[in-house]
Order: structure tokens, then C-alpha cells, then sequence
């Protein structure tokens, strides 16, 4: 999903702010699923433009977004598995990130939450490597909208355009707090939301199992979507909502079976 505004010719580049979230898929009102509450997010897609045919090039997160912020294919840029732990697959050393393009072309560079697109985890490095003014930890999803919400203040009078990279670890699987064993999606700060029922998706048996995880999915989109309302709203409160090119879009599918890893799923 995607909404931005045409500069005339003589203006400054419009400001990026890529939103990306951790597993979400199309699990969304404005992609036709009634039972998830997410006000904002199809807010953003009816004045915007909604994506039905962009499909994501891998089923894991790491290859998926080098992907998204290099423009190039995982067995192009480098990173064909995960870059973490064991994993350690990571970008060609000559493979140029979208931060250090735009931050080439004289923009402000930053991301906020997840960075899961090169091997290193130490912020100095991920910053040299991938052309970030600064990196900010993650956090849930609302320390991560607090975060870029004090951004764009700073941001508001500045004639230097800016790239915000927003990475929300929701809905994305959690330690359940009570049941070691178990990797839930509602950790202990979100809630489950079946008020407005349960949609199964297709390739899903409808058992009670299967509806516990769903509205546990539910609430944690709605969460997540409610912390990308304020920063959406912070766009308009600093006067930047006009001069700022907003994309909202995931990695792959929901953390089910035959979802996330095992089925060709649309950028959400």
C-alpha cells in the first residue's frame, strides 16, 4: 500500500517512510478479511494505492527483504537464508541497500524496529554497511512509533528530505510468558481480538486450536496496525503527510502452516 504526492519540478524529493511488518501477509481488512480490525491501514489503502500482484521473491524474511531494499533477486544480492544465528548469510560487499542510494542523493537515513536484510548486529556496522544516519533497536510496536514519532519532529523543518525505515516485529511469533513451550502472537502486551468473529483461511482446518492462534493473530494485527496509526497521524500533525511518500508492505505470509513458509504469498 503505498500513498505519496507529486513535487513539482524545482521541489525537493519527497520523504520516504517504508513501513514494514513481521509476517503479516494479507491478513488485513482492505485485502477482504472482515474479522481483523485495521482502521488505519485501510484507511491508507483506500486513498492510496492498493498492491494485488506483487508477490514477495522468498518465504524467509532475510532474503524477502534484501529483496525489498536492494530491488534484487536473493541469489543476486547475496542473502539466500536467514542472517542471523548460524544462518549468516549476508549482502555482497558491492551490493548497494536502498538507505545508502537515497542517502547519496543528499536524504536524512533511518531505521527504526527490525533490520533483517545484513549479517551484522551491531548498529555502528549495520549503519556504515547499509548508509543509515542512524539505527534505532527494536522494540514492540509502540516504542518503535514513539521512536520515529520524535524523528519526524526533528524532521518537520528541515529542507534535507528524509528515508524512515519503520521495521514492527507484530504480528510475528512471541514467547508466550506463562507456557515456555509455546510461541504465540500476543506475548504479554497484546490481547486476543475475536469481537468481530474469526476468519480461517482456506488452507486451515477450522479446529479450536487453529481459532486460538487466529485470534491471537487478530489482536496483534490490530495492534500493530493502531502504533502505524500514529505515526500516520504524526505525518499530518507535523505537516509532512503532503510531501512524504508512504509504503506500508511485509515480508511474506502468516506464521502458519501453509502459509508463511510453504505457499507463494502477495505483499500485504
Amino acid at each position: 500500500m503505498s500513498k505519496s504526492n507529486q513535487t513539482s519540478a524545482g521541489q525537493q524529493p519527497p520523504n520516504i517512510l517504508v513501513v514494514t511488518c513481521h509476517d503479516l501477509g494479507r491478513f488485513l481488512g482492505c485485502y477482504g478479511v472482515p474479522t481483523v480490525r485495521t482502521p488505519h491501514l485501510d484507511s491508507l489503502a483506500a486513498d492510496g494505492v492498493l498492491f494485488h500482484r506483487a508477490f514477495c521473491t522468498a518465504p524467509q524474511c532475510s532474503s524477502s527483504r534484501a529483496s525489498l531494499f536492494t530491488g534484487r533477486y536473493p541469489h543476486s544480492n547475496g542473502v539466500m537464508g536467514l542472517t542471523h544465528g548460524d544462518f549468516s548469510w549476508d549482502l555482497h560487499p558491492r551490493e548497494r541497500h536502498s538507505g545508502q542510494v537515497l542517502h547519496d542523493a543528499g536524504y536524512t537515513t533511518v531505521v527504526i524496529g527490525i533490520h533483517h536484510e545484513s549479517r551484522s548486529v551491531d548498529r555502528r556496522d549495520i549503519a556504515e554497511r547499509c548508509g543509515l544516519d542512524e539505527v534505532l533497536p527494536p522494540g514492540v510496536g509502540d516504542l518503535v512509533s514513539d521512536q520515529a514519532l520524535a524523528r519526524l519532529a526533528r524532521y518537520a523543518d528541515r529542507e534535507r528530505p528524509f528515508f524512515m525505515h519503520l521495521g514492527y516485529h507484530e504480528p510475528h511469533r512471541v514467547p508466550a510468558p506463562d507456557e515456555p513451550d509455546y510461541m504465540g502472537f500476543v506475548g504479554d502486551y497484546i490481547a486476543p481480538d475475536a469481537e468481530q468473529g474469526i476468519t480461517v483461511p482456506p488452507y486451515l482446518r477450522d479446529e479450536p486450536p487453529t481459532r486460538q492462534e487466529l485470534a491471537e493473530i487478530q489482536g496483534a494485527v490490530r495492534y500493530v496496525d493502531a502504533a502505524i496509526g500514529k505515526v500516520l497521524a504524526g505525518l499530518r500533525a507535523f505537516g509532512l503527510e503532503e510531501d512524504t511518500l508512504a509504503l506500508v508492505t511485509t515480508d511474506h505470509g502468516l506464521a502458519l502452516p501453509r502459509a508463511k513458509c510453504s505457499r507463494s504469498t502477495i505483499r500485504g
